[in-house]
C-alpha cells in the first residue's frame, strides 16, 4: 500500500494556474476552464447568490474609439450568441422580453483614459445588483449556454465604444461524495491519503483533500474551519504536504464538478500524524527519488540515493 500511494498522480492546483482574459474576451477567474471548449461555468453556489460571478474582460475598442475618464462599463447576459442575435457583437440589451437578457448595469468605477483595457469585477448572479436573475434559471437549464458581455459606453452612457464577449455554461450538478475507505498513512511533513471514486452524480473533475489540526473542523464556523493544508488532485489519491509532524490531523476528501460544485457531503474525517522519515525509501522519495531506483531515475535518482544515504546515515548516529 505504501508504494501504491507514492505513486500517486498529484496534479497541479487549478486555482493556481495564471488565467487572463485574451482580447475581446469576458471569463470567470475562478471558473473557467481551456480544456472544455474555452468556456466558464456558473455553479450551483453562483446561481443561490452565495458565490458572485468573479468577472475579468479585457476590452475591444471600436475603430476610432478612445477611453475617456468618466467612460462606463456595463454588463449583460444572454441566452442567445450577440453574434447570431443581432450581427454587430452586442448582446441585445432587453430586460424581460426575448431574448432573454439580464441587466447588471454600471460596475464598479468609471474607465481611466487610455489604461484600461483589462478589468476585474464580482457580480452576482442572484441579488440586488442583478435585475431580472429568474430569466436565466439555473434550476432547469442544466448545460445551458449564456453569453456575458461587457459593454463599455461613454459617459452619458449611451454611445458604444467597445466589448468584450464570453460564453459561460450553467452547470449546477453535484458528484457524489468520494467513496470509503479513505487511508491515510504518515509520511514527513505530510500524509498519503487514498480513496475510491464516486459512482453516481456529476462526473468528478477534480478532488481537493484537506487536512485540519486539532480542534477545527469544517463543521465548525469561522475562523475554526479553515484547513492546515489542502491537496488538489484529479486521481483518487494525494500528498497533503506542509503538515507538522507529530501533530493529529483529520482528513477529508471532496470531489468537484468541472463547474465548481462540491459533493454535498465530505469523506471523512480519518486522522493521521505525520512522522519523520524511518526508513531509508521514505527518505530517498523526499529527496526526490522514484520507484524505478537510483539508476533507474537518472541523475535525479543517483542524488536522491546518495542524499538520501547520508541523511539517514545522519539521523542513526544521533543519541
Amino acid at each position: 500500500m505504501r508504494r501504491a500511494l507514492l505513486a500517486a498522480a498529484i496534479a497541479v492546483p487549478l486555482i493556481a494556474l495564471a488565467i487572463t482574459a485574451s482580447d475581446g474576451q469576458v471569463l470567470d477567474t475562478t471558473n473557467f476552464s481551456s480544456t472544455h471548449g474555452n468556456i466558464s461555468f456558473v455553479n450551483a453556489d453562483q446561481c443561490s447568490g452565495k458565490d458572485s460571478l468573479h468577472l475579468e474582460w479585457r476590452i475591444t475598442a471600436l475603430q476610432g474609439s478612445a477611453f475617456g475618464v468618466n467612460d462606463q462599463v456595463k454588463i449583460f447576459a444572454s441566452d442567445l450568441n450577440p453574434a447570431d442575435s443581432n450581427n454587430n457583437g452586442f448582446c441585445d440589451e432587453k430586460e424581460a422580453t426575448t431574448p432573454k437578457t439580464v441587466h447588471a448595469g454600471p460596475i464598479g468605477t468609471p474607465l481611466q483614459p487610455a489604461t484600461t483595457l483589462l478589468a476585474d469585477r464580482d457580480v452576482p448572479h442572484a441579488g440586488a445588483d442583478i435585475k431580472g436573475a429568474t430569466t436565466i434559471d439555473c434550476a432547469t437549464a442544466e448545460g445551458t449556454n449564456v453569453f456575458i458581455c461587457a459593454h463599455w459606453y461613454d459617459s452619458a452612457g449611451t454611445t458604444k465604444k467597445g466589448l468584450a464577449v464570453g460564453t459561460f455554461q450553467i452547470q449546477t450538478a453535484r458528484p457524489d461524495a468520494p467513496v470509503a475507505p479513505l487511508e491515510v498513512n504518515a509520511g514527513d511533513g505530510k500524509l498519503f491519503v487514498s480513496w475510491t471514486a464516486p459512482a453516481g452524480g456529476a462526473a468528478v473533475d477534480h478532488y481537493v483533500a484537506e487536512a485540519y489540526a486539532p480542534g477545527q473542523s469544517p463543521a465548525n464556523p469561522a475562523p475554526d474551519n479553515v484547513p492546515a493544508s489542502t491537496a488538489t488532485v484529479t486521481a483518487t489519491s494525494a500528498e497533503i504536504r506542509g503538515l507538522a509532524n507529530g501533530t493529529p490531523y483529520d482528513v477529508y476528501v471532496r470531489a468537484f464538478s468541472v463547474g465548481g460544485n462540491a459533493s454535498d457531503l465530505r469523506l471523512g474525517p480519518v486522522k493521521g500524524t505525520p512522522a519523520a522519515a524511518a526508513n531509508f525509501f521514505d527518505v530517498y522519495k523526499d529527496r526526490g527519488g522514484s520507484e524505478a531506483g537510483g539508476c533507474g531515475s537518472g541523475s535525479a535518482g543517483v542524488l536522491a540515493l546518495l542524499g538520501a544515504a547520508s541523511l539517514l546515515a545522519l539521523r542513526r548516529r544521533r543519541p
